[in-house]
């Protein structure tokens, strides 16, 4: 089972958002803009929640605006051929082949109204009762056409007068009855409350485990934080596999009898008739009522673990790093997940497990950094467990690999950023999953192209997913100089280069293209600064320069003939930039005021009028 998609509106500061995911999937955006937020939507809908708090649906001051409603969307794929024999999913499996292999897919959609709980729905075929059942008034009729009594049992829990017309309420219940109806598959509607009780349906969904980013470690270890609930998953998945579990449950039912309050021959009923007989000494026809349920072997086994951790001495996880404790749950996940494998291959159906990570670079050393990256692309895609990162880190984020497969993505690298919203002109939280576009994919179809742009990828060039603008220069001379410039600043303009412009060094022509082309697709317009050249072999390169950015000769700085006769010096032969430094601090000082006049005319108007305006 995969998510193919996880639909967000009026959460927190997203107003509206669709996350496509893969086996693997990153959610990756500068601070503050709703990463983690999806992460929280996540868990909440794969839970049994019913309320959210009045902050988390989204609101604006200015003008003031609240939504009054969040809706939570998901697509599932790929479920089993047995699916359509759980109970609330029956007419509501649609056999899907968007990219050529069927798949059966199911659309669940929850909606928290504000001050209300919240309303659970199913995409379902519409459907017609089959005519022997058309006239059936009473649950009697039903049984006597042919439903079971362990059907009528299970949908109508309690007393119910099987011969008494059915009331409306009555009549919803019949929707869990799936052998009364004609299913057509053409038409779909939304149909409220599948499966009756919640649970029917959460029991089938995917798992979610949260693995957050907070500074406070009893986040990661108290009961309820991930070291535990990682624990609890694995003893769960062990308990329902085993033979002494089947025994257990046997031993608690006989338990169960000898704690029967209503057998007079067993201690648990003769204590309870002595009770009765003093309360009702004191208040006349008052008792007090007791029964006993040990038949949920889930609920009346529960383990406790008490966790050490050691790397010299033994300590509680409280005494150690805190990229220890979340690197040992991640090798917990890894554990299970080569038990569900075992599992699987046996024909036992687990429920899948998906991974929200809370970037997993964090209190990771970069090497450490990139040897998590592998363990993710290795656990995600290679089990059914699937993984959604968010990430601040260039070193989470591999686009050398092509690991996805014809018809699905196994990576989605999601790249969320502020758009401004027409309806209320303030900027919003958009979501694009930018490597399954078709210009993605056609870039990486071009070999040639492909290894420029890998070549290219480095902790430098991925930092363009963290800002909001970004400047393309052809070398290390250009590089130095906007640097030297923006040091220059005055300090507030200085602040907001540095938050929000990225630069990036394509080291020579032929790469810019490919560079520039790749930033495109990100939704991103860079700015590109290059020499013209005098010679044949360079110039070649700057009409493809233009074209890459639209001909928009408004978004490139081609300089006659080289940087060097821009800034003012002769262009020498060796040790370019180290000259165009001795050059810029011997004549430009240390403040703006004292910047070059034509280069510093440039800067205003052409590169970052912004800082300007």
């Amino acid at each position: 089972m995969k998510i193919d998609y996880f639909y967000i509106k009026g959460f927190r500061r997203i107003k509206e958002a669709k996350i496509e995911c893969g086996d693997a999937t990153f959610l990756i955006g500068e601070n503050n803009i709703g990463k983690s937020s999806i992460l929280t939507a996540m868990e909440l809908f794969f839970s049994d929640s019913k309320n959210l708090d009045d902050d988390d649906y989204f609101k604006i001051d200015d003008p003031e605006h609240q939504a009054d409603e969040v809706i939570f969307e998901v697509k599932l794929t790929d479920l089993p051929a047995e699916s359509n024999t759980w109970r609330g999913f029956k007419g509501r499996i649609f056999a899907e082949a968007p990219n050529g292999e069927p798949l059966n897919c199911i659309y669940y959609r929850k909606t928290y109204p504000r001050g209300g709980a919240a309303k659970r729905e199913m995409r379902s075929c519409s459907k017609t009762i089959k005519e022997e059942f058309a006239k059936c008034k009473t649950l009697d009729d039903y049984l006597a056409v042919g439903i079971s009594e362990e059907i009528i049992a299970e949908c109508f829990e309690g007393d119910v007068n099987r011969s008494k017309n059915l009331t409306a309420k009555d009549k919803d219940k019949l929707d869990l009855i799936s052998e009364i109806w004609d299913v057509d598959e053409n038409n779909a509607e939304w149909a409220q409350n599948p499966g009756g009780i919640e649970q029917n349906i959460l029991v089938k969904l995917p798992r979610f485990l949260l693995i957050p980013a907070e500074n406070g470690k009893n986040e990661i270890n108290k009961q309820g934080g991930a070291l535990q609930n990682t624990m609890k998953e694995l003893f769960n998945e062990v308990r329902e596999a085993s033979e002494n579990y089947k025994q257990a449950q046997l031993y608690l039912e006989k338990l169960a009898a000898e704690l029967n309050p209503n057998d007079e021959n067993q201690e648990f009923g003769k204590m309870l008739i002595e009770i009765n007989n003093i309360i009702s000494g004191v208040f006349t026809g008052s008792q007090i009522h007791i029964t006993t349920d040990l038949s949920d072997a889930n609920s009346s086994i529960k383990p406790t673990f008490n966790i050490e951790m050691s790397s010299n001495v033994k300590t509680h996880p409280e005494k150690q790093g805190m990229g220890a404790i979340r690197s040992t749950v991640f090798a917990l996940l890894r554990y299970r997940e080569r038990f569900v494998q075992r599992k699987i291959k046996e024909g036992v159906f687990i429920r899948p497990l998906i991974i929200g990570f809370e970037e997993p670079e964090m209190y990771l050393h970069p090497n450490a950094a990139s040897l998590m990256r592998e363990k993710l692309y290795e656990l995600a895609t290679s089990s059914n467990s699937k993984i959604i990162c968010t990430t601040h880190s260039p070193y989470m984020i591999d686009l050398s690999r092509k690991i996805d497969n014809e018809h699905y993505p196994k990576q989605v690298l999601n790249l969320l950023s502020l758009k401004i919203d027409a309806e209320h002109a303030i900027p919003v939280t958009t979501s694009m999953a930018f490597n399954t576009t078709k210009a993605f994919k056609d870039l990486q179809a071009d070999d040639k192209q492909f290894v420029k742009f890998i070549l290219k990828i480095d902790d430098s060039i991925a930092k363009v997913f963290f800002c909001r603008r970004v400047i393309v220069v052809e070398g290390d001379t250009e590089e130095l100089l906007l640097k030297e410039t923006v040091q220059r600043l005055p300090i507030i303009k200085m602040k907001k280069f540095l938050s929000e412009y990225q630069i990036v060094k394509a080291r020579g022509k032929a790469v810019i293209i490919s560079l520039v082309k790749y930033l495109k697709i990100l939704g991103i317009d860079p700015f590109v600064i290059h020499d013209m050249d005098t010679e044949a072999g360079a110039m070649k390169f700057n009409d493809p320069i233009l074209a890459s950015l639209e001909n928009m000769e408004e978004r490139r700085l081609m300089v006659e003939h080289t940087i060097e006769d821009l800034i003012g010096y002769p262009e020498p032969v060796n040790e370019k930039p180290y000259n165009a430094y001795r050059h810029i601090n011997e004549n430009w000082g240390s403040d703006w005021d004292n910047v070059g006049a034509p280069w510093k005319e440039i800067f205003q108007k052409h590169i970052s009028p912004e800082l300007f305006v």
